[in-house]
């Protein structure tokens, strides 16, 4: 097979991984003369690396805030204004919330539902 076989596939993407690296050679000098290719010049197998899912259903923050300061930050940004400019009552809801949770989706809708409500009589912003 030649290099140019090894590298077509059906769906013109190479296929490194597939043929090509099993029929790569180098001379043993090449590996020798450079110390920090030692190892690869070894014929003993490579030890087996261990696969784990993640624990964290959430590992890049996607749809939770990380701490509760990144959730009164996103909130403080939301708000465009400093949470201290807010009355105690305020404050105390968004203490509430972010103990309750900490979901991006439920925090934004429920600050937007309190402090910008639409067409409710009882108004808790002012």
């Amino acid at each position: 097979m030649t290099l140019a076989q090894s590298l077509d596939t059906p769906s013109g993407c190479p296929a490194f991984g597939v043929h090509f690296t099993e029929n790569l050679q180098l001379p043993r000098a090449a590996l020798e003369s450079q110390p920090d290719l030692s190892g690869f010049g070894n014929d003993k197998p490579l030890p087996q690396t261990a696969i784990r899912p993640f624990q964290d259903p959430d590992p890049f923050h996607e749809f939770t805030y990380p701490t509760v300061l990144a959730g009164r930050r996103a909130i403080a940004d939301y708000l465009a204004q400093p949470l201290a400019r807010l009355s105690s009552e305020q404050l105390a809801f968004i203490d509430e919330l972010l103990a309750e949770t900490l979901q991006k989706k439920v925090i934004l809708q429920r600050v937007r539902d309190y402090f910008y409500p639409s067409s409710k009589e009882d108004s808790h912003a002012h």
